[in-house]
């Protein structure tokens, strides 16, 4: 073996001669110390146990050793891959997978003139977790600055409680210097008695404050007696850091998790200065000043937001202290009782009583708050951030999330893509300062987001990877039409991302005008889904991955074949297009039924009529079809025959266009049957050729307690008395030149192809 030694070398006594390094069948490897003689080392070996994070060092961010094992074979039918792999770095907290076989690696002889080639390679990832590492925090943060007296400290207990009564579980720092060393390999750490009893503890002092600048001092300070560190890094996440102008005796390197927003910086030490973090003494401490340019449309000083959103010490999450203690920054109003002479004694007194009258919803807890802003709207919830210095993050932790480009985004102004694109940003911004690992409903209402492809994909994984139960991702268009027109689904770009078909938190979905392949469903605890703007080849098969869901929406998609069963209570169809005119259903549990668009024939295999709850039927959009596919004796039939199969419903909505065709069927009167509608609602226009099937509806209506009449519109020109407009002349002068001419005629063409009963004239004046 170099580059690397076993801790034991086991029983050997089988073999004879040449004795192996480690004949133990689960060794225990441990990497060798910086100065290993060369013929023990290989290339990015020797580190020591320390290497670095990939962003802080490439060079040293990598650790390698060479093992040679015997009676393996040398043939890829032979050779075995490793087993549980365990990482120690140290102590637990790394959790290996299992090795897995990958292309095998490359090396370049010493002359570069040559690659050789592995026989196998497997890689094994190991993940590291803070919580298997430690049953308590290691680090927290205390907070102060320049204009207030006061230091914020590390919350209480955040990693543990100091027992008084229990000798040993700490050191005081009176007598430290006389406490002896522990031993190299305990891990346990020795820790100096605090109030917070955490490992390291981060400091941020806001120091200066200028007219564009601001500055601040940061200080990490170790309390284990028993460990130092070596290399170590902090990240901290602070809305400034893109406009960090200059860092002084530390190393930076911005992250960016979400795409180009700068709000999380890493920092560490610089090498050979103060790269080592000693054990808990007078010098185990770090420190350096950070120089920020305000800049107001990202960052407002005086909002008092110069405190850090979280930091973390070698990956270890910190514990921050609660919003409502930090510093007050100074934007608070002068105490009235400081200046008496400002105003007469009865005015401060009753100032003083004003202010002491705390308002019931104040006096409540954050997470009752928080409850309550989760019924408010997104633009609402952020007005509430002015009202005081404790509301002011309290609508980040709202478990809703909705962001409408309506209500932000006018569609009518000038400068509209630059405010899509600021809303993009806001969008981002927001989500960055969401401090809550869960959320309960996340939406996005973006139409027709082209460029922004990216971008809308990290939010829908920032909602995946918190836990989102319901999903709503609207694309659709405002301008486009619901239905009607062929459906362009070449036009949509957002996919959605492979999380998302697994995610078994999700109890809601709703995608419009969104690719996604229905075939890669998992059956998932969905209960509601709605699709719309999209092609369903076979929706049976889709329905079938959800064997709990009790709510379906199809709006203007397009149908090839549509049978829908289940255990579905409510179905809700719009607009959409069937190419074979029907549309069949075995649903026991329907509750709620509610169609609108073209007529079609429907066939209801199973329906239980106890259960039917209400009923809507439209189908308004036949009276812009020039040419009808069903005659009004044909289409009375069909209706009636709905009717029946739908009879027991307890409330009941129907068109202006059933109550005109209804009456048209061969037989009305025996082919319609006994309703037992409680509630009717008629969408009328009034017309006289509605009258007769209003009357024939109320008629087979024996159990009706409320009738209520929804008079829509008048249509401007009934077909009994034909269409008014006939003819359009177009009258083109003289001196037009060639090519409006043209366009004339040509919009005179796409006038006419528009309907055969109007006649488009083209006139030379």
């Amino acid at each position: 073996m170099v580059g690397g030694q076993a801790t034991e070398q086991g029983d050997c006594s089988k073999f004879k001669g040449n004795i192996p390094h480690c004949c133990k069948k689960t060794p225990a490897i441990v990497d060798l110390l910086p100065g290993t003689p060369y013929n023990q080392q290989i290339s990015n070996c020797c580190r020591g146990g320390v290497i670095s994070a990939w962003a802080q060092d490439p060079a040293t961010a990598i650790s390698s050793f060479q093992i040679s094992v015997g009676q393996s074979g040398t043939t890829n039918t032979t050779v075995r891959a490793p087993r549980n792999i365990t990482l120690k770095a140290p102590g637990p907290g790394y959790t290996c997978g299992p090795a897995k076989l990958v292309k095998p690696s490359k090396f370049i002889s010493a002359d570069k003139r040559r690659k050789t080639q592995a026989l196998l390679t497997w890689n094994i990832t190991c993940t590291y977790s803070q919580f298997l590492a430690r049953k308590t925090p290691t680090c927290c943060v205390s907070l102060s600055s320049f204009y207030n007296e006061t230091i914020i400290p590390c919350p209480t207990c955040s990693c543990g409680c100091h027992n008084s009564s229990q000798a040993g579980t700490c050191v005081d720092p009176k007598i430290a210097s006389v406490v002896p060393p522990s031993g190299k390999n305990n891990l346990e750490p020795l820790l100096q008695c605090t109030q917070h009893m955490c490992t390291i503890r981060v400091h941020w002092h806001v120091k200066t404050n200028y007219k564009e600048y601001w500055r601040v001092k940061v200080a990490i300070t170790n309390f284990n007696y028993n460990m130092n560190y070596s290399q170590w890094n902090l990240v901290v996440q602070h809305p400034n850091f893109d406009n960090l102008t200059q860092l002084f005796s530390f190393n930076y390197k911005p992250l960016n998790p979400y795409a180009n927003i700068n709000d999380t910086a890493m920092l560490w030490g610089i090498k050979f200065y103060n790269d080592f973090l000693s054990q808990a003494s007078p010098v185990g401490n770090v420190q350096s000043e950070l120089l920020f340019q305000k800049n107001p449309s990202e960052f407002t000083f005086e909002k008092e937001w110069a405190f850090p959103r979280r930091i973390y010490f070698n990956g270890d999450n910190c514990i921050m202290p609660p919003p409502d203690s930090y510093p007050w920054l100074p934007n608070a109003s002068p105490n009235l009782a400081t200046s008496p002479f400002l105003f007469p004694s009865s005015e401060i007194s009753r100032r003083m009583d004003s202010i002491n009258q705390q308002d019931r919803i104040s006096s409540l807890p954050d997470v009752v708050l928080v409850m309550i802003l989760s019924f408010l709207s997104l633009k609402d919830n952020i007005k509430t951030s002015a009202l005081s210095k404790r509301w002011r993050n309290l609508c980040y932790e709202t478990r809703n999330i909705s962001f409408k480009e309506s209500e932000y985004v006018d569609h009518f102004v000038s400068d509209y893509v630059s405010k899509r694109t600021s809303f993009v940003q806001y969008m981002f911004n927001w989500v960055s300062r969401v401090p809550i690992q869960v959320i309960e409903s996340f939406e996005i209402c973006f139409g027709y987001p082209v460029g922004f492809e990216a971008k809308i994909k990290s939010l829908i994984e920032f909602s995946i990877s918190r836990q989102v139960k319901k999903l709503v991702l609207d694309f659709s268009s405002p301008f486009s039409s619901h239905t009607r027109d062929e459906y362009r689904y070449d036009d949509f770009v957002i996919e959605l991302p492979a999380l998302i078909y697994g995610l078994q938190t999700l109890e809601s979905l709703k995608i419009y005008a969104c690719l996604f392949d229905p075939s890669r469903f998992a059956n998932i605890g969905l209960k509601k889904l709605s699709i719309g703007w999209f092609r369903l080849k076979n929706i049976e098969s889709l329905l079938s991955k959800f064997p709990l869901l009790e709510s379906l929406s199809i709006i203007s998609c397009s149908l090839d074949e549509i049978m829908i069963a289940g255990q579905i209570r409510e179905v809700i169809i719009e607009n959409c297009i069937m190419p074979y005119m029907s549309c069949s259903f075995n649903l026991p549990n329907i509750e709620i039924f509610k169609y609108s668009g073209d007529l079609i024939f429907f066939d209801f295999v199973k329906v239980n009529m106890i259960l039917l709850k209400e009923v809507y039927l439209e189908f308004g959009v036949e009276y812009n079809n020039d040419e009808p596919s069903f005659s009004t004796e044909e289409a009375g039939g069909i209706l009636s025959h709905l009717l029946n199969d739908l009879r027991s419903s307890r409330t009941l909505t129907v068109c202006s266009y059933l109550l005109e065709v209804i009456p048209d069927c061969n037989d009305p009167v025996d082919m319609l049957c006994d309703v037992k509608t409680q509630n009717l609602v008629l969408e009328t226009h009034l017309h006289p050729e509605e009258f007769m099937g209003i009357r024939l509806l109320l008629e087979h209506c024996p159990n009706l307690e409320s009738l209520t009449f929804e008079v829509l519109s008048p249509r401007p020109f009934p077909p009994a008395h034909g269409y008014a407009l006939e003819r359009v002349e177009l009258y083109m002068p003289t001196w037009l030149k060639e090519t409006p001419k043209q366009w004339a005629h040509y919009g005179a063409a796409m006038l006419q192809s528009t309907s055969n009963r109007v006649q488009v004239i083209l006139h030379n004046s």
